[in-house]
């Protein structure tokens, strides 16, 4: 018997993509898992093991509730353990490791790019500041989000992309999405070519619906997203696939 399993995330709405990539991304792997034992719980960064979201509390039948925090370790231990289906059984070694270069080329190039986009530029912040749920009094906003752009941007310094010109940052997420179209353009429906999705698709799809449920908070990237219509069949296959209930005709205006 499966464990029941809560997957703590940012405030959330129903229906709608999650506000961080990497939720998005493990619960839409649950769900091509057909992984259907867990439940959302909105949880504050503060209280995450590693003071990031997203992270899960196992709630076994006779036993003591476990933690464990990354997407990535969450899913590697969940099908190390036979809880969780490994979508990518069938995938060669060669394979693997594609998908685990687009996978970190995504997670860690390209997502930190587009949110250097939206914390660092001055108009896609004043859409944030519209989008984001905060759990905060309103008049409390200001200062909130005055604390929170701050951060963002010294840890984007830090990390290095908050260092690069707003051109240099374009230009990475121009490369990427070069090279995801050029893989759907060789590979059919999937990435690979396979005939289910593996990982990198789960990964690459969630990205992208997150950005694009963003909107104008990202402009420049969803921009990029829409030129391509390689790119907008992929997110309305995955849509239907995953999360019939987004409204997904909305985000792709």
């Amino acid at each position: 018997m499966s464990p029941h399993i809560l997957l703590h995330v940012p405030p959330f709405k129903q229906n709608i993509p999650s506000q961080s990539g990497y939720c998005q991304k493990l619960e839409t792997y649950f769900r091509e898992a057909g992984f259907t034992s867990y439940s959302l719980t909105a949880t504050s960064f503060s209280s995450a093991p590693k003071k990031k979201l997203p992270f899960i509390t196992i709630e076994y039948p006779d036993g003591p509730k476990e933690k464990i925090a990354d997407s990535h370790f969450i899913i590697k231990t969940l099908t190390s353990r036979g809880d969780l289906k490994d979508i990518d059984f069938s995938l060669t070694p060669q394979q693997r490791a594609e998908s685990r270069a687009f996978c970190v080329w995504t997670e860690e190039l390209l997502y930190p790019a587009v949110v250097n986009t939206r914390w660092a530029r001055d108009d896609n912040f004043a859409q944030i500041q519209q989008s984001i749920m905060l759990p905060v009094p309103f008049f409390l906003r200001w200062f909130v989000f005055f604390i929170l752009r701050r951060n963002v941007v010294n840890a984007l310094w830090t990390a290095g992309v908050g260092r690069h010109t707003n051109e240099e940052v374009n230009s990475l997420m121009q490369e990427w999405v070069d090279a995801i179209c050029g893989k759907l353009e060789a590979g059919g429906k999937w990435m690979l070519g396979t005939k289910n999705p593996s990982s990198v698709d789960v990964t690459v799809w969630a990205f992208i619906i997150n950005a694009l449920d963003v909107s104008e908070g990202n402009s420049e990237f969803k921009k990029m997203i829409l030129e391509r219509s390689i790119l907008v069949s992929f997110v309305k296959r995955g849509s239907a696939r995953w999360f019939p209930e987004y409204n997904v005709s909305v985000m792709l205006k």
